[in-house]
């Protein structure tokens, strides 16, 4: 079955305004008027349920392996990719509800939603702690040819001196291939998501704001 993207795109910012009663009454009107797309609304919220089985507590290390597999389960990777083309406005009030019902389903998507880039919001002492973890390899690879907002970012966290020897490691390396710079940004990516997990990295994407108190 083929994926009806803009559909549940469509479907998730309606849900996204309204109540609870509101909310059933679209579902059951869209289970008559479109079958197809319930069915794939259903499967990807479906995702939760096996997510949670067995589940003691979110910070149960079982269940913590168990967030991490989902997170790149193929459903759930639609599902953040699909909350990444909505505003902050519309997806947060979905991964509340999703929270209220599932938590692990929500954290799993928030993981899946982290991407490279969002290391510009992370925070210095977990940056500083993920860049002193990374493989030096990897790290090279991942920072080469980089926008320049998340290069200054990295960059900012290290000494003088490892910024510099990093840009001329990176200058003498030359060309490499796209697939390899990608490879080791998800590497590092990984990383940073298992960081986060065991709280030693904080993310807070402009968004997210309201959720923190400072």
């Amino acid at each position: 079955m083929e994926i009806n993207r803009a559909g549940l795109r469509a479907l998730m910012s309606r849900l996204a305004e309204l109540e609870d009663d509101g909310i059933a009454a679209e579902l059951k009107r869209l289970q008559v008027e479109d079958p197809s797309l319930f069915e794939q609304f259903q499967a990807l919220t479906a995702a939760a349920r096996r997510v949670e089985e067995a589940q003691a507590a979110l910070q149960d290390p079982a269940l913590q392996s168990k967030i991490k597999t989902a997170a790149q389960s193929p459903r759930v990777v639609h599902v953040a990719e699909t909350l990444q083309q909505l505003s902050g406005r519309q997806s947060l009030p979905i991964l509340g509800g999703l929270g209220a019902v599932s938590p692990a389903l929500a954290e799993a998507i928030k993981l899946a939603m982290f991407s490279f880039d969002d290391l510009v919001y992370a925070d210095s002492k977990g940056l500083q702690a993920l860049l002193s973890r990374a493989d030096k390899k990897t790290l090279r690879y991942a920072m080469k040819a980089l926008d320049e907002e998340v290069a200054d970012a990295l960059y900012d966290q290290m000494s003088s001196r490892a910024a510099a020897q990093m840009r001329e490691d990176i200058e003498y390396m030359g060309r490499v291939r796209r697939g390899d710079v990608m490879d080791a940004r998800r590497r590092l990516t990984d990383l940073a998501r298992q960081m986060m997990k065991a709280g030693e990295l904080i993310v807070i994407k402009p968004d997210d704001e309201d959720d923190w108190v400072r």
